[in-house]
């Protein structure tokens, strides 16, 4: 989908967290979201994961402490204040919900397209 839109202006952040035995750093392969408007962390310790579940939330089978294999959505009006907002959309897991992913972001990449006139 990035690649379809790649004049769209936009930024991903994937945030990478060991909730597996044998999730390493050195075992997670670059060529995921290879897109350069994407920044890859790893979250080691699951910082990120839990701050996001106890502040902003997430609902689906794999709720818990930690937030991981979710989305959060938000455009280009959004701030970090005491949490990011507005949440335009969130899901879980991931692949799961690919195709309603890909419904909320399409209006966000086309209205962010950069025109070549």
């Amino acid at each position: 989908m990035l690649e379809k839109h790649a004049s769209a202006k936009l930024q991903v952040y994937a945030v990478w967290l060991p909730m597996y035995p044998g999730d390493e750093r050195s075992k997670w392969s670059g060529k995921v979201l290879s897109d350069p408007r994407v920044v890859h962390l790893w979250d080691e310790s699951r910082t990120a994961g839990r701050w996001f579940a106890e502040h902003v939330g997430f609902e689906g089978p794999l709720q818990g402490p930690v937030a991981w294999d979710v989305y959060y959505l938000y455009g280009e009006e959004a701030r970090w204040e005491a949490a990011p907002s507005p949440l335009i959309a969130t899901g879980c897991p991931v692949i799961g919900k690919s195709e309603e992913l890909r419904r909320q972001l399409l209006p966000l990449l086309r209205a962010g397209e950069v025109s070549d006139r």
